[in-house]
């Protein structure tokens, strides 16, 4: 028989379940049928592993326990932890445990009768913890700090009542606004990860459980408690958009640009990329406030800027040195788009590639004209719900009375995907969903300091909490992962076309000011490039069958119709542009190792120029091909066109309109 220590003896010991009435539900203790009901395969050293989506992997290991025979074991380390400018993204992407894309495999979504959440840890070495809690719609999660002493199991209670405390926030005129800014009912995720580790070391968490009021689950370890106040929801205020105006000391230079050889921006002033220079991301990342002065956003890794005040014939970074000016502060991931209108330059991000399910900051700056040159603009907070990626599906539409408009491949707290939309209209300082009735202070980004951000707020009373999920936190429409979707006027609402089904079909639906309409449809296709001329007709080009033909499409009433130039390739990746009344399109053909591009004109009577050649490379890679950027809205007489290979040179020419 084995000789049994003291120490083995008070492992034992709390083995033993900790209950002592009805009043208390085991989430989940870790052990084998919940770990086999996951998906969880036996290993080699006899540990249960559960490989959880693109990063994560689960451990069930048994011994050290409070609970059961299993305990979940995650290796910490405190690499980056000391980085303070670090912390941000590495506790995001290596969060230690977290339940998004299984929550409601193995536990229930509705707490309300439950008023304390708790866990069992154990780390190997102290540290400073976060738990946090979601429910499907609140922002940001709720969030309670715990220090945490060195190997020894302890207890970590989460006030639910507290959390979801009914609050009273005095409005504008007077009245009050009765809301909850969490609700146990709709539980959607747990994260838990570290914000300060004195070593590298081991971490065990166990018996995850739920106590009714007045219930007591027996536990004889030492209780932590986090009973510093929460973040509280402050009024909205109301919002009103304001049409952005030129600097008032700025007068456009005037008069039609003469014909032109390209210039050429080489490799070498342009940075290293791993993505196209002007792919769909920076395919409207140019601007032209009149024929001299110019702004060109472009990848070299992420998006960066040069501009010119001489038309096109030199270059500089926005503060006069040769390298560009890059516009994100802190990026791991294509996730963002930029967008010359008018005068300035607009561009979201992800904060981090937040891969395997944690959620990450998006990020939005202006790149703002002064009638010399451009301010590039501190980060604002757009969002704080961004899983995975949103890769290059993310677009942004100013609108004419100032409003701007987001949307973006939304990866939801359910892992499911769907197009969310956020505006602003304050030029980006401050984001709002359609819904959303309170202003919350946050503080998840230490790089950027305190930021606020509209979020909705549970309102009703009792259990009859809303608002309706259909729309809910900027919700438009479930999401084809691999379709396409793009943003254009419609009147003065935004309208999006997207593609909602694997086949692929596309829809289109409108913002009426208060909710996005009906979904009508466009057909079977994807969405590439969408401009308005005049109020409401809108030209797409339409991407269509696996050959990748495609089609220009014109809206006409509620309906479709083809309205493109006579180049049967010029839907297929073309590029649109509005110029006074004329709608212009742009296309490459590919011929071997030759790629030319083309262009062609419709008139404000509605009749398209014969397709015109531009230019014409020759390009060593095996699948050649050439990126298009050009603003969506151009000056009246000419416009800006750049061109150029994914990793190589940029070509610039401006183009007399006639």
């Amino acid at each position: 028989m084995k000789h049994i220590t003291k120490a083995t003896v008070a492992i034992l010991l709390l083995a033993v379940p900790l209950r002592a009435d009805d009043g208390v539900l085991t989430l989940t203790g870790f052990e084998k049928a919940d770990a086999i009901k996951l998906g969880a395969r036996e290993e080699p050293d006899g540990a249960l592993g559960w490989q959880a989506g693109q990063y994560r992997k689960y451990s069930f290991l048994g011994g050290d326990v409070t609970e059961g025979s299993l305990a979940y074991v995650a290796k910490v380390s405190a690499q980056y932890l000391r980085d303070p400018h670090q912390q941000y993204r590495v506790i995001r992407i290596n969060t230690t445990f977290m339940t998004f894309g299984w929550f409601d495999k193995i536990m229930p979504r509705d707490w309300s009768a439950y008023d304390r959440f708790r866990v069992d840890v154990k780390s190997a070495t102290g540290g400073v913890i976060r738990v946090e809690l979601e429910d499907d719609i609140c922002q940001p999660a709720m969030r309670r700090q715990y220090d945490l002493p060195n190997g020894k199991w302890v207890t970590l209670e989460f006030d639910l009542a507290d959390a979801a405390r009914e609050l009273r926030i005095l409005q504008p005129d007077g009245t009050a606004l009765v809301g909850r800014q969490f609700n146990p009912a709709r539980m959607a995720n747990i994260y838990i990860y570290f914000i300060r580790l004195d070593a590298d070391g081991e971490l065990r968490i166990d018996n995850l459980r739920l106590l009714k009021p007045g219930a007591s689950d027996g536990g004889k370890l030492d209780l932590l408690q986090d009973k510093s106040p929460f973040p509280r929801p402050v009024a909205l205020p109301d919002s009103t958009p304001t049409p952005r105006k030129p600097p008032a000391d700025f007068t456009p230079a005037a008069g039609p640009v003469a014909p032109g050889q390209a210039g050429t921006l080489e490799a070498a002033r342009l940075g290293k990329t791993g993505y196209d220079r002007l792919s769909g991301i920076a395919s409207r990342a140019l601007v032209a406030p009149d024929k001299d002065h110019l702004l060109l956003g472009f990848l070299a890794g992420y998006v960066h800027v040069l501009d010119s005040s001489d038309g096109g014939a030199t270059w500089a970074g926005l503060d006069g040195q040769a390298a560009p000016t890059r516009c994100y502060h802190d990026a791991n991931a294509p996730s963002h788009c930029a967008v010359g209108d008018g005068n300035d330059l607009f561009y979201a991000y992800t904060a981090a590639c937040a891969g395997g399910g944690s959620p990450s900051n998006m990020f939005f700056r202006r790149a703002a004209f002064d009638g010399k040159g451009w301010m590039l603009g501190p980060p604002r907070l757009l969002d704080v719900d961004c899983r995975h990626c949103p890769e290059n599906r993310v677009r942004i539409l100013p609108l004419p009375d100032g409003r701007i408009w987001t949307v973006w491949m939304n990866d939801g707290r359910d892992n499911k995907l769907w197009l969310r939309g956020r505006y602003s209209d304050d030029a980006g300082a401050t984001w709002r969903d359609p819904d959303s009735n309170a202003l919350m202070p946050i503080d998840r980004d230490d790089s950027q300091g305190p930021q606020r951000l509209g979020v909705t707020l549970w309102t009703g009373k009792g259990d009859d909490l809303q608002p309706a999920p259909d729309q809910a936190a900027g919700r438009i429409d479930s999401y084809y992962s691999a379709g396409s979707f793009e943003l254009a006027r419609y009147g003065d609402q935004p309208a999006c076309l997207y593609t909602n089904t694997w086949h692929p079909k596309a829809v289109w639906r409108v913002f009426d000011g208060k909710r996005w309409g009906e979904p009508k449809p466009i057909g079977q296709g994807f969405p590439r490039s969408a401009v308005t001329l005049g109020d409401r007709t809108i030209f797409l080009v339409f991407g269509g069958n696996r050959a990748g033909m495609g089609k220009v499409l014109r809206l006409d009433g509620e309906k479709w119709v083809e309205d493109g130039p006579s180049d049967p390739a010029a839907g297929d990746g073309g590029v649109l542009s509005v110029g006074g009344d004329r709608v212009l399109c742009f296309w490459t053909r590919v011929d071997g190792q030759k790629v030319s591009l083309w262009w062609s004109m419709r008139s404000a009577e509605g009749q398209w120029s014969a397709p015109a050649c531009l230019a014409e490379e020759t390009l060593p890679d095996k699948k050649p091909r050439l990126g298009i950027a050009v603003p969506p809205v151009a000056p009246r007489d000419f416009v800006p066109l750049a061109w150029g290979p994914p990793q190589d040179w940029i070509k610039f020419i401006r183009l007399p309109l006639k």
